[in-house]
């Protein structure tokens, strides 16, 4: 089966835009049901171009592993080149969790990441399977057409800069899809304003100004994705909810039924000791 995001990419990445200059944004966690493929549509400008992070973590993964793997995945992003840094060794409680996570693991975890234009060819740009408790980076998505980035004028095609960004979970469980994305336009506008900002001989009172900004900044990105995570568990309550309501409606059948069941028996019992 195939489900398709009712949030487009293009959203997410205007969104991750303003993330970059105003605030650091934080990966995108989906949750990819067994045996599906999930797919979000993303918009890429004409003389712009993307680096994109996939993780995947099994569904019942502990979540400070999470946390990390998220945190680490965003810091990844907010380098002084345009690459994508490798994530640091986890620390010692992490890596723990994680070494007994994968004692109950196969060997693959059969979750892919594949981008594909959505219109004109449809040509698979990339293709690759995504290990559990790390992340997979791609960089350069317009790149890895013809290495010149979008077509443009007489070439240029209202489908050529649009992609299907797609998790397949080929897993025997649901597992969660972590996925980042970063212009390369709002890096050179991170890193312009942060020139602008970190000035040599910065004034006392400035300094302090901006460790301000800089704590303002991380308490809202947390603030964010305890939202989210929020919004899944009160998806997953009002599941838990439900079926407990059914299971009970069922359960009062059946008391009903086994009821009947005896006063039936009862009365026949007694006919045939002519009692009644």
């Amino acid at each position: 089966m195939r489900t398709i995001a009712a949030l487009t990419l293009a959203n997410f990445v205007f969104a991750q835009f303003l993330g970059c200059i105003f605030s650091d944004a934080y990966p995108l966690v989906v949750e990819l049901p067994s045996k599906e493929e999930t797919c979000f549509r993303f918009t890429l400008p004409d003389d712009d171009d993307a680096h994109m992070l996939f993780a995947a973590l099994p569904e019942k993964a502990d979540e400070k592993v999470e946390v990390w793997l998220v945190t680490e995945m965003q810091k990844a992003t907010d380098n002084d080149s345009h690459g994508l840094s490798r994530l640091p060794p986890p620390p010692t409680d992490i890596q723990t969790i994680i070494d007994d996570s994968m004692k109950d693991l196969p060997g693959k975890s059969d979750v892919f990441f594949k981008i594909q234009l959505a219109g004109g060819s449809k040509r698979v740009v990339a293709n690759d399977m995504i290990p559990f408790f790390t992340h997979v980076p791609f960089q350069h998505v317009a790149g890895g057409l013809d290495g010149q980035g979008q077509r443009k004028d007489k070439d240029w095609d209202p489908d050529m800069g649009t992609y299907n960004v797609c998790f397949q979970n080929f897993y025997q469980h649901d597992v969660r899809g972590i996925f980042e994305i970063v212009m390369l336009s709002a890096i050179e506008e991170k890193h312009r304003r942060k020139k602008m900002l970190n000035k040599e001989h910065f004034a006392p009172l400035e300094q302090i100004y901006q460790q301000s900004l800089e704590i303002g900044e991380t308490i809202m990105d947390e603030m964010i994705h305890m939202e989210a995570r929020e919004h899944l568990m009160q998806r997953k309550s009002d599941t838990t909810g439900t079926k407990v309501r059914i299971f009970s409606v069922f359960s009062i059948c059946v008391l009903i039924g086994v009821t009947w069941l005896q006063i039936t028996y009862l009365k026949i019992y007694f006919r045939k000791k002519k009692v009644l």
